[in-house]
């Protein structure tokens, strides 16, 4: 069962599904009729007129009514639309119990208890006819679908079919129904309209269902008998054909199922059950916990059923209907009516393949639910759900498509999924043990694997990788190198799309659809209301989605949209150019037509393909409100200008934007107030005083116009401003434009005018206006005001105007990327990019979109006219009817023809320009204005997308690298352009390069302030200055490669410095949390500081962890302050918090640091990333984060975005010369590469040839030389041909006599040969010769000279007595140092490096106390850990550091693995150990106790864990094993699983015991175990250690005398003892010897 949509309710009593539209009614016992949208999941409306349970309901198939029936004996038509009841049908004396429509005749049939069976007219709302005969209770009646019978059933344990053909034959009309009512009330069982056919008895019980088969003469009943009855029927008569039984209780309903052979029914058992109705058995059962069955429908188009139960109803389906399909080039692979089908899409041929499943197989929940196709083998693979997940391997014959009969024995296994992973490979799924299965097509097991997580299902991601679905996240799996190549935590994931490159991914679960990169990186989330079915990839790169009612798309940002919509849910296949393939429910393959504009508009913004926006813009016809909302949010109003008419929203697209034109257009169109004010704001902030004035004068704005004129200088309109304020008696105006014109004789009149004596008294007396003073002195009289004394009085003048005609530069509005474009296409043409330049706004003082400036003086004219404007018309008279002569031709000069009017020379390119054209530096274009050409060399330098930081920067480029040159009042202004290094003598033609207001020497003194700020504890400030540092940096430009580098330095301090303030600043915030606050101070002090700083930081670290009683930590604080030598009072106090934490090293609270495992800082959580641990870095500051932030701005310099691609900071000239230079040197080195690529592959391949010749034919008599010779076994003899070989014995010989004639005995031979054979190739005459003579010649024996030797054989491969004499000396002291050890065979070489160095090193490892016997193993290591002297220095610091004791072999051990492998390396193998479920912290601490471990292959340690796995062992145990002993993850799986299987199997310890002592698997099994268990088993027979065995640790662990005194020798049996002394030591020597152990 498929549960669709379930409700909780009162208990349902009837059901019935819209026959077009997702709806089901629902009628409750409550009396509520309930109209849900089951797909959506929603009430739509709730009808409630019925008084009691609602027992009847059924939609109107074509009409939009439905009928419902009640127990309160009435029937009742609804009109959905409306919402409201039609009208009620009253006839039955009793309950209703069921009501339906005719499926073409207005009637209505119902079932009463009151026996009787009515059918009624809805449209004259009268009952037609009256079915009597049950003499009990009918249950249910319902139409034939097809035929004029109706059938019935009752409690009166019979079932009855009606024929209402009579009645269909009646021509019904109100009138007659009239006459027949009246009729039916004289004789009211009389009607022959309808009469019994069959009558079917067979239930023991009351009968409480029937139903007809949708096409076949069936009927199937159930009854209170709990038995479902199948009947058959014919012209004459109606037979029981069989007894379904199953059912405990009642069966309540019984349905046949619409498109299947099958039977459904329910009961007041709790259960549906369904059942096979051609050999009618069971199939399936569904129950429920506490709810019995009532009602069941059946949809009559879909696969879908409902049924309701005692709290709600469930709408359900039966089996799967989304076909399994696999997609192959131009051809789809689909599974459908038990064949595989191939549908070609070119030439949309479909066809048979082959059957998949043998017939009479039980088809229901067995269809298949995936399909896999591998094409080189034409193999297919088929997984369902039959047998709790299986799978069928077909291999399809080449010649069989379009053939139905060809039958193929398919290979069948069990498996929860099943993929082709590589060409004949294909990996199966078993669950119980999380495993993959990796086949051949022979059904073959070749490989096994374990997953990484509890895996329910896997799907196909690349050539040898499976995505694997758990619950909650889904993880890429390389089967090949056993590695998790991504991981992503999702919802439940149903299906997996790869795109046709496989770069991208999409998982749909059932409300998400998640777009992923191959490495599941995420790239964005999309969550629908409704469920997702199906989806694929466009050739564009964009997802096409279906989900039950539409076809939508996602683009790779996450928009979304809606393509069309769908009446029924379909399944995409493919999706080409605009046709979307499909499959439908039915199987069937369709070809849908869609629009793309849409999307493929939105992926070229996305995409800033601008190219075709523009042309789509001028072909398509888009539009619609959702189109400009999305172009206005993705910054582009530019763009949604073009689609709008609206002139509202045209003039806020065209404010925002910048586009002025329009602007004011669309101001003049709508003409209010409110829009020429907001048209001025933005007129003046792009500084087009033209505009600006013709905005206030619309809105008559005099205060506004009057300043405006103020700052530009226009005295005469300011003067006519003045008059107009006189007109209008605005004194105040007045009075303001006259102190503006610096007009005192007129502010003195105005003052006068409106009383203000004093006022204007005073202002005339200290303006000199004496004349004007005494006439008002003496209209004052005795008031005359007194002027102040000792002030002497200045003349208040209008200020010096800004600008002297024309707009101002306040700021430069970029055109659109789309602006030109689209501008030319309205117009039809195009315009020359000179015709731009200029001043844009001058032209509008004459003219803006046809529409003149008003002069004030029409203004003032209109003030004074008033309202006679309107009454009278004035003015002066036109010219229009003047009858003038035509126009003379004006003669042309000929173009030789000397002229006396001067020409203006032809403007040249702006330099702003020529700047923009030169320079690859963004510095340089922001200061030549190129805005947007410098911000997109910082996004592809240095991934830089937040550019608010550097706006102000812009724009002091801009304005630092131009200035304006005043000329005269009434001219504009002359522009200048500055560069940088001008002199007098630099050539008027040649352009410099702009001037730069940022310097570096700047940033020098910045940072030297931002130090003196940290030092201060000023961190704010020091952010402060350290971020701008950062933000002005990729604005800088220097000269030299040797400045570069500097800057790219100065880049990292910073970085470290921003990062360590931020941790410091958040940590002081944190004043609740004081375990986040130790661990900021923590990271703190990892940041690369300044001494003095990191000092600072330490005593602040080590002061909080100290406080929080973390001892430890804060003693680790200490000793790294005590180490950077600081002043008297820090160490002072550095030394108490060491003596203070070594009497109790603990922490209180742990916290997430580890000081020993290296880290970096997370620049946004503040986490540190430990080495080996994934993380994404900043492309400008190189701060790392962890992997989730990738795609954010990065939190450190606010600039760049978190992983970008960039191609680095360019900041010079010489940068760019070196790039075009490499570039070229490039081009050259390809081209010769591709002339030598040939004639080396020749040459190589002879030579090999002729190698591999000679090698074998050396090889085989080197090893019969080596056994004849000296005696040794084949195996030696061969491992030694491997190093050395040769076809004649004259050398070896020659080498073998002159070890013999030196005193070399044979064994000596052997071993010297064994440990150093390219002896045998040394040329023994001059060569091996002179040395041994030599070294005899410095006084050594022949016993000594043989030991030494022999110990230490590749001594003579050195060359040069001094060098030879100096290794010999320390080869000598060694051995005799060590006289008393007993020296083991060690043959490895002597180290290569510096002898000075080597002997240099061994002595500061003595200093440390390592003993000589580690000593002499260094010595002759291969992986020569004291070699070198920086490399060995370093590593040898990392051993000290990390603890390891110097006279331990773990110390030798560990010094060898740190400086063998690289730092990356170390950080690969952690990272290897953390993906098999290790913490850092437990890979540190098994590196103490076994050093080599880390040296171990990743295939060796992968090798390990699956035999492990293999054994039986789970992942925690194997952790646990490894933690408690690293060696066993090294030992061979041969060794392992032969240790194992003897403990677990021939032993029967458990494999748990083997799991908690590890340690049994290093032991050896023949010298150890075996003897050990063999005692063991002997005192068990005899009944001497009880029946248990043992615990593994006190039987192996143990010494052997321990042993022997514990199990063998505390017996009183003297024979029992001899006996398991034998047992104890047989092949192993004497007890003597174990006794000596």
């Amino acid at each position: 069962m498929l549960t669709k949509f379930e409700t909780k309710s009162n208990r349902v009593k009837g059901l019935s599904f819209h026959p077009k539209r997702p709806w089901i009614l629902a009628s409750l016992h409550s009396g509520v009729i309930q109209l849900w949208d089951y797909r959506m999941g929603t009430l739509i409306d709730r009808f409630d007129e019925h008084e009691g349970p609602v027992r009847g309901v059924h939609f109107h198939n074509s009409q939009p009514l439905f009928v419902s029936g009640g127990d309160d004996y009435k029937i009742k038509v609804w009109n959905y639309k409306n919402h409201r009841c039609l009208f009620t049908l009253l006839g039955h004396l009793d309950y209703i119990r069921t009501v339906q429509f005719h499926h073409e005749y207005p009637w209505i049939v119902s079932a009463s208890d009151d026996q009787t069976i009515r059918i009624w007219n809805w449209q004259s709302r009268t009952c037609v006819s009256v079915l009597t005969g049950h003499n009990h209770y009918v249950m249910c009646a319902s139409f034939h679908p097809k035929e004029d019978l109706v059938v019935s059933a009752s409690l009166d344990q019979t079932v009855r079919v009606w024929d209402i053909g009579a009645l269909r034959k009646k021509t019904v009309s109100p009138a007659d129904d009239i006459m027949r009512l009246t009729q039916m009330n004289s004789d009211l069982f009389g009607g022959v309209d309808a009469i019994v056919k069959y009558v079917l008895e067979g239930h023991d019980r009351g009968v409480n269902w029937a139903a007809f088969h949708p096409t076949l003469p069936l009927i199937v009943s159930g009854a209170d008998d709990r038995q479902v009855k199948l009947w058959r029927m014919n012209e004459t008569k109606a037979w029981e054909v069989d007894t379904l039984r199953g059912h405990m209780n009642n069966v309540s309903s019984v349905m046949f199922h619409a498109k299947q052979d099958i039977i459904v029914s329910n009961s007041e058992d709790k259960s549906i059950r369904v059942w096979d109705a051609t050999k009618r058995t069971g199939l399936q059962t569904f129950r429920r916990e506490h709810d019995r069955f009532w009602i069941l429908a059946v949809h009559p188009e879909m696969n879908l059923l409902a049924a309701g139960h005692d709290s709600g109803m469930i709408v359900f389906k039966l089996e799967r209907e989304r076909p399994a399909f696999a997609l192959s080039g131009d051809s789809l692979f689909y599974a459908k009516d038990r064949f595989l089908r191939y549908y070609e899409y070119s030439t949309q041929r479909d066809s048979q393949v082959i059957p998949i499943r043998r017939p009479g197989t039980p088809s229901l929940n067995q269809s298949p639910r995936t399909l896999s196709y591998s094409p080189t083998e034409n193999a297919v693979l088929i997984c369902s759900d039959l047998d709790g997940g299986s799978y069928e391997l077909y291999i399809i014959p080449k010649d069989s498509v379009g053939r139905s009969d060809v039958v193929q024995d398919a290979k069948r296994e069990t498996g929860g999924s099943a993929v082709f992973i590589a060409r004949n490979r294909f990996a199966v799924l078993e669950k119980s043990t999380s495993q993959v299965l990796v086949k051949n097509l022979k059904n073959e097991v070749v490989k096994k694997s374990s997953l990484p997580i509890p895996t329910d299902a896997i799907f196909y991601a690349g050539t040898g990788n499976l995505l694997c679905r758990s619950e909650d996240k889904v993880v890429i799996f390389d089967l090949q190198q056993r590695l998790v190549l991504g991981e992503l935590q999702t919802p439940f994931v149903r299906y997996v799309v790869w795109s046709s490159d496989m770069e991208s991914v999409a998982l749909l679960s059932k409300h998400t659809i998640i777009i992923a990169s191959k490495k599941l990186v995420l790239q964005c989330t999309l969550h629908e209301t409704i469920r997702v079915k199906s989806g694929a990839w466009d050739d564009n790169g964009v997802f096409i989605y279906t989900t039950l009612n539409h076809i939508k798309y996602c683009l790779p940002n996450g928009d979304s949209g809606i393509i069309r919509t769908l009446d029924v849910p379909i399944y995409i296949t493919k999706v080409s150019g605009n046709t979307i393939f499909c499959l439908d429910r039915d199987g069937k393959n369709k070809a849908i037509t869609i629009n793309a504009t849409e999307y493929i508009f939105k992926l070229s913004l996305l995409r800033k393909r601008y190219d075709h926006v523009m042309s789509m813009i001028k072909n398509s016809q888009l539009c619609g409100q959702a189109m400009i909302a999305y172009l206005q949010q993705k910054g582009f109003p530019e763009v949604a200008l073009h689609f709008v008419e609206d002139e509202r929203i045209r003039f806020n697209l065209a404010l925002e934007s910048g586009n002025i034109s329009v602007a004011v257009a669309s101001a003049t169109q709508i003409n209010e107030k409110d829009h020429w004010y907001r048209l001025g704001v933005e007129a003046l902030r792009q500084g087009n005083s033209g505009i600006v004035e013709f905005a206030y004068q619309q809105t008559k704005n005099f205060e506004r116009l009057s300043f405006l004129y103020l700052i530009t200088g226009n005295l005469d309109k300011l003067s006519k401003l003045m008059k107009i304020a006189e007109v209008k008696n605005n004194v105040m105006g007045q009075f303001h434009n006259a102190l503006y014109l610096g007009d005192v004789k007129e502010r003195v009149k105005i003052l006068e005018n409106a009383g203000h004596l004093p006022l204007a008294y005073i202002t005339a007396s200290v303006h000199g206006l004496n004349d004007i003073a005494e006439r008002l002195a003496t209209e004052l009289g005795d008031n005359v005001p007194s002027l102040p004394e000792g002030k002497t009085p200045s003349l208040l003048m209008p200020p010096t105007p800004i600008m002297c005609g024309g707009d101002w530069p306040l700021l430069r509005v970029m055109k659109g990327i789309f602006e030109g474009g689209l501008e030319s296409a309205d117009r039809g043409g195009t315009v020359d990019e000179e015709d731009a330049e200029g001043d844009w706004g001058e032209e509008l003082d004459i003219n803006v979109d046809g529409m003149e400036n008003r002069d004030i003086e029409d203004i003032l004219a209109a003030a004074e006219a008033g309202e006679e404007e309107n009454d009278e018309e004035g003015g002066w008279g036109g010219l229009e009817d003047l009858e003038l002569p035509p126009e003379l031709d004006t003669p042309k000069a000929s173009a030789n023809a000397r002229s006396s009017i001067f020409v203006t020379p032809p403007q040249g390119m702006p330099v702003s320009q020529i700047w923009s054209q030169k320079s690859s530096l963004a510095a340089e274009q922001a200061a030549a204005g190129s805005f947007d050409t410098a911000m997109r060399l910082l996004h592809r330098q240095l991934g830089i997308k937040n550019f608010t930081p550097l706006k102000s920067m812009f724009l002091d480029l801009f304005n630092g690298s131009h200035s304006y040159l005043r000329a005269f009042s009434s001219s504009p202004v002359v522009p200048l352009a500055i560069e940088r290094g001008w002199s007098e003598s630099s050539s008027p033609n040649v352009r410099g390069p702009p001037a730069l207001v940022y310097d570096f020497s700047q940033l020098d003194e910045k940072l030297k302030s931002g130090y003196k700020a940290t030092t201060t504890g000023k961190f704010t400030e020091a952010l402060r200055l350290f971020l701008s540092i950062l933000h002005t940096i990729p604005l800088v430009v220097v000269e030299s490669r040797r400045e570069v580098d500097e800057v790219k330095e100065l880049i990292v301090i910073v970085k470290e410095y921003v990062l360590g303030l931020q941790m410091e600043l958040k940590r002081r915030e944190m004043k609740d949390d004081p375990v986040r606050q130790q661990e900021l101070a923590a990271y703190f002090t990892h940041c690369n500081l300044q001494t003095p700083h990191l000092r600072l930081a330490l005593l602040s670290a080590m002061g909080v962890c100290y406080k929080a009683k973390n001892l430890a930590t804060a003693s680790n604080f200490a000793r790294r302050l005590l180490e950077t030598s600081p002043v008297d009072n820090q160490a002072k106090m550095a030394r108490q918090v060491v003596q203070a934490a070594e009497r109790n090293m603990t922490d209180e609270t742990k916290l997430n640091y580890d000081f020993r495992n290296p880290f970096v800082i997370c620049g946004s959580t503040y986490v540190p990333i430990y080495r080996g641990q994934k993380d994404v870095s900043c492309p400008y500051c190189t701060a790392r984060f962890v992997p989730n932030q990738e795609g954010n701005i990065c939190t450190v310099c606010d600039l760049a975005v978190i992983g970008a691609d960039a191609s680095g900071l360019l900041c010079s000239p010489s940068q760019v010369r070196s790039i075009e230079l490499q570039k070229w040197r490039n081009l050259r080195f390809a081209v010769k590469l591709l002339e030598n690529a040939s004639s080396f592959r020749r040459s190589i391949a002879s030579v090999a040839d002729v190698s591999l010749r000679d090698c074998q034919k050396g090889k085989n008599f080197t090893v019969s030389y080596l056994v004849d010779s000296l005696g040794l076994a084949k195996k030696v003899a061969e491992s030694i041909s491997r190093k050395v070989s040769f076809e004649n014995k004259s050398n070896p010989d020659s080498v073998l006599s002159l070890l013999r004639s030196h005193g070399f005995t044979v064994s000596q031979i052997s071993s010297i040969i064994t440990d150093y054979p390219l002896l045998l190739i040394a040329d023994g005459e001059n060569s091996l010769g002179p040395k041994l003579q030599f070294l005899q010649s410095r006084g050594a024996s022949s016993s000594e000279l043989t030991q030494i030797v022999s110990t230490v054989p590749k001594i003579l491969g050195k060359r040069g007595g001094k060098t030879l004499s100096r290794y010999y000396d320390i080869v000598k002291e060694i051995v005799e140092a060590d006289k008393s050890s007993k020296h083991e065979k060690l043959c490895h070489s002597l180290p290569v490096g510096n002898l000075e160095n080597k002997i240099r090193n061994i002595s500061v490892l003595r200093e440390l106390g390592v003993p000589q016997r580690l000593l002499f193993s260094l010595l002759i290591s291969d992986r020569q850990p004291v070699c070198g002297k920086e490399k060995f220095e370093e590593s040898l610091k990392k051993v000290v550091e990390m603890g390891f004791d110097p006279t331990t072999a773990n110390f030798v051990g560990a010094l060898r693995v740190i400086q063998g492998f690289s730092d990356k390396t170390v950080e690969e193998k952690v990272n290897l150990y953390k993906r098999l479920g290790f913490d850092v912290g437990d890979v540190w601490e098994m590196f103490k106790k076994f050093p080599t471990f880390l040296g171990l292959s990743e295939k060796k340690i992968a090798n390990s864990i699956e035999t492990f796995v293999s054994l039986g062992f789970t992942r925690d145990e194997i952790v646990v094993m490894v933690k408690r002993f690293p060696p066993c993850i090294g030992c061979s799986a041969e060794s392992v699983k032969k240790k194992t299987e003897f403990l677990v199997k021939k032993m029967n310890w458990p494999l748990k015991a083997v799991a908690s002592f590890p340690q049994v698997i290093g032991y050896s099994l023949e010298k150890r175990t075996v003897p050990r268990c063999n005692v063991i088993k002997v005192l068990i027979s005899k009944g001497m250690l009880g029946s248990e065995l043992p615990p593994l640790s006190s039987a192996l662990s143990i010494t052997d005398p321990a042993f022997l005194n514990k199990y063998v020798m505390n017996h009183d049996d003297t024979q029992l003892v001899r006996e398991l002394i034998a047992i104890f030591t047989k092949n192993r020597g004497s007890l003597t010897d174990h006794l000596k152990q």
